[in-house]
């Protein structure tokens, strides 16, 4: 009974001072979580700003602050997992394998969000102009973030993907 005792004291005073030799870095990698959650924040706010003065979509501004306050947190992350001393080389490696297999799976509708953003930034057309494109012409009805509606001189209404418009 007391050479148990004697090996679980044994055992939980090891995990002590693997956790006394971890604790600079466990405390190093919440504080580096916390920045990244802070700048993330910080640059959501920046954007906000930046991008009211816009006057595109709501869906599509809010869509690209988050993507970009959840890349930040993720990158924060990571790096805290690099501190800790986990590999993340391969948990990267799976991100970019995800990343290219859902771009493949998904080229004609991230072609029609990209081009989505080109129309709401650059406005070669802006709602009520008269368009002309791919054989299709009528005034421009919405632009919505995958298609922009056409009304046509016969008042047939035209859905467009945006890929085709840009």
């Amino acid at each position: 009974m007391e050479e148990t005792i004697e090996k679980q004291t044994t055992i939980f005073s090891k995990y002590i001072d693997i956790f006394t030799e971890k604790l600079p870095a466990i405390v190093f990698a919440i504080v580096i979580i916390a920045i990244g959650i802070l700048i993330a924040k910080l640059v959501k706010r920046f954007l906000n700003r930046i991008l009211a003065k816009y006057k595109s979509s709501i869906g599509v501004v809010t869509f690209m602050i988050n993507f970009v306050q959840v890349t930040i947190i993720i990158i924060a992350f990571m790096q805290a997992m690099s501190i800790l001393g986990v590999n993340t080389t391969s948990f990267v490696a799976v991100l970019g394998a995800a990343g290219f297999s859902i771009g493949l799976a998904f080229k004609e509708v991230l072609s029609n969000l990209g081009s989505c953003l080109i129309i709401l930034f650059f406005k070669p057309f802006e709602i009520g102009d008269f368009i002309n494109c791919q054989d299709n012409e009528g005034t421009v009805m919405e632009i919505l973030m995958f298609s922009t509606s056409l009304k046509t001189n016969d008042n047939k209404l035209i859905v467009m993907p945006n890929f085709q418009l840009t």
